[in-house]
């Protein structure tokens, strides 16, 4: 059976938070002909403090079930058939997360005036959070990503019908033929199996968190798909701001977690690093002391750094952790706290954070003598020099992943436009 840590649960919101507020990493992926479109949708999410009783909680319920798998779209919610019965879809959105017969992923309900104890999210706890995931395919969280944004309203961007006969209700997403499964070169446009045309002449968004492809590719909702679930928010799911699942019964007297990793952000240059994290003294003890594990890409090397000072009661400090090293590639950082003035923190939930970032060469031109644009790009880049008129000498062209994929020797005038 399955089990999933506190940390790989608390992954998994990180995964939501930074998808709905475009703080992911990856939306360098976004192509330029969407980077216009692309948006912030404005929600946020967070593990409960407290249950319908009243009664602390860190959100997180487990329940032994015999059943191996989940056939249907109801057993995981209700007790009785082996799953676990929802808490009031009023004050808290209910996210399953069990195994699922395959094919499925995950699934979820939509927003109506009916909705009842069985409103909610289910998803397959292999494609769950983005440290200790099992699948090869769906390891970045984005299976909640997509299924949440069904509980708010959105369709898949292919309108659920082939040949493009429907559409997804928001104009800024092109139309599109079928599901894209994997990973594509933009611009790809899906041909109708009708009369074999292309849906669109921009390009399929097979990107958009609706659609169907793997997780590495999905990078973005767009501005129309944050308009439709704001609206579905606030038609149906307006309770949820008056919740109180977020306000704690009772304190504690050792408890500091994280609340933000500051740096690494999106996108740093350079092959090391100095992280650094807000920490928050969320007990009401002051605390003095407390040790900060970090690390790159979960199980590489453990750091470990003693942090020293004095944190009042509901207090928080940023920290400049020890240097590391890093690589060029899309990572995850991760940090979490310890042993709050040399003793057991009472609440281990708030301890654990984790970010997605790109690395970049060091090497490559900063703001202060180049402009680039558009960047990325699938065709062709601008390079205007700001504080001269020409360049001589080398100069490279790198990908998103930092790979060297052009390099140049010729003298330059500002602006040049490179084609590739």
């Amino acid at each position: 059976r399955t089990v999933l840590s506190d940390w790989q649960i608390t992954s998994q919101i990180d995964v939501l938070n930074e998808d709905y507020r475009r703080f992911n990493a990856d939306k360098i992926k976004t192509p330029a002909v969407f980077q216009s479109v692309a948006a912030d949708v404005e929600i946020e999410f967070a593990l409960a403090n407290r249950d319908p009783n009243g009664n602390w909680t860190n959100g997180i319920r487990r329940v032994q079930t015999s059943n191996l798998v989940f056939a249907d779209f109801t057993s995981p919610k209700y007790t009785s058939m082996g799953g676990d019965n929802a808490w009031s879809r009023d004050n808290y959105l209910n996210l399953w997360v069990c195994e699922l017969d395959s094919p499925l992923l995950g699934y979820s309900t939509f927003p109506s005036a009916s909705m009842d104890e069985t409103d909610g999210v289910v998803i397959h706890c292999k494609a769950f959070g983005r440290i200790d995931c099992n699948s090869k395919k769906y390891y970045l969280g984005r299976t909640g990503t997509h299924e949440i944004g069904h509980w708010l309203n959105l369709i898949h961007v292919w309108g659920d019908e082939d040949c493009c006969n429907a559409d997804d209700g928001c104009d800024d997403t092109p139309l599109q033929a079928k599901p894209t499964y994997k990973c594509q070169e933009f611009p790809f446009t899906s041909l109708s199996s009708c009369n074999n045309q292309p849906c669109n002449t921009v390009g399929d968004m097979f990107m958009n968190y609706m659609d169907y492809t793997v997780d590495s590719c999905m990078n973005l909702f767009s501005n129309d798909q944050r308009i439709r679930m704001l609206a579905a928010f606030n038609l149906y799911r307006t309770s949820l701001l008056s919740s109180q699942a977020l306000i704690p019964p009772t304190s504690f007297s050792n408890d500091i977690g994280i609340t933000k990793v500051l740096f690494p952000d999106e996108l740093i240059y350079g092959d090391s690093m100095a992280p650094v994290v807000r920490i928050h003294n969320y007990g009401t003890q002051s605390i003095s002391s407390c040790d900060i594990y970090y690390e790159k890409d979960w199980k590489n090397y453990l750091n470990t750094f003693h942090w020293t000072g004095n944190l009042a009661s509901d207090g928080e400090v940023d920290v400049t952790l020890p240097k590391i090293a890093d690589s060029l590639w899309n990572n995850i950082f991760c940090a979490w706290t310890k042993d709050p003035n040399g003793t057991q923190d009472e609440d281990t939930t708030n301890d654990f954070r984790t970010r997605s970032y790109v690395v970049r060469p060091a090497t490559e031109p900063t703001e202060n003598n180049v402009i680039v644009y558009p960047n990325p790009s699938n065709t062709q880049i601008t390079v205007e020099f700001k504080d001269f008129e020409s360049l001589q000498g080398s100069y490279f062209v790198y990908n998103i992943l930092g790979q060297r994929s052009e390099e140049h020797t010729s003298e330059l005038q500002s602006p040049y436009v490179i084609s590739y």
